[in-house]
């Protein structure tokens, strides 16, 4: 009964929309519950095609040409959709992984200050920034964390030292002789209670950031989970 009202309404002209093809009738969905759009395209059309077979082939071609339109707008809309924000939860997790990854490269690598990253590649060597962009990177993060410090200082929100938390990063500077004052030249995964885990001279190491050797250089802090 309701698809033979509808295509009454369609019959006697009740709106339409263009497309490419030229104008195809649309309907009301006043009688339209838990049928999704496509299926009340089809049950409609069948409808016609039923009633009017001489118009059979005119129908074939206006149910195509409608259920493509529908198609775009609804990939339209999908296009159109922001991205949903990770749950708290969620960003908990993904710092916790992001730890325990770093954690699991103790003692495994080696140091060596060069260009590109050869970690991504399988090799045991690289510098700090290319530990980060590493750790990262198996930690399905979005986008790509720089494997370059000062790019990374630039690039993420700086946050207060008491705000630190696991899978934050901490900067220092002035370990590198010859890179200017105040430039970043050293950057560590905050792993939880004051430690870091990052890849320097001695290899892959947790240690503290805030006293010792570290506390000398301490820079800030940068957050890429926000």
């Amino acid at each position: 009964m309701q698809a033979a009202l509808l295509s009454t309404a369609i019959q006697f002209g009740v709106g339409s929309v263009s497309s490419v093809k030229g104008a195809i009738p649309i309907f009301s969905t006043m009688h339209k519950k838990g049928i999704s759009d496509e299926a009340w395209l089809r049950a409609i059309y069948a409808d016609k095609i039923r009633r009017f077979p001489p118009t059979k082939t005119r129908f074939t071609n206006e149910l195509a040409d409608a259920i493509a339109m529908l198609k775009k707008q609804q990939a339209s809309v999908e296009r159109s959709k922001p991205e949903p924000k990770p749950s708290s939860a969620s960003k908990t997790a993904t710092r916790e992984k992001i730890v325990k990854i770093a954690r699991s490269k103790k003692g495994k690598l080696r140091y060596n200050l060069a260009g590109g990253n050869p970690l991504l590649s399988g090799s045991n060597v690289g510098d700090c920034s290319d530990f980060v962009q590493y750790v990262f990177k198996q930690a399905g993060i979005n986008g790509t964390v720089p494997n370059y410090t000062p790019s990374i200082w630039d690039k993420y929100k700086r946050i207060q030292r008491s705000s630190a938390r696991p899978g934050d990063l901490v900067l220092f500077s002035g370990t590198i002789p010859g890179r200017a004052k105040g430039m970043p030249s050293h950057v560590g995964i905050v792993s939880g209670n004051g430690n870091m885990v990052n890849l320097q001279s001695y290899g892959c190491k947790e240690e503290r950031y805030g006293s010792g050797y570290w506390g000398n250089y301490l820079l800030g802090f940068v957050r890429v989970i926000d």
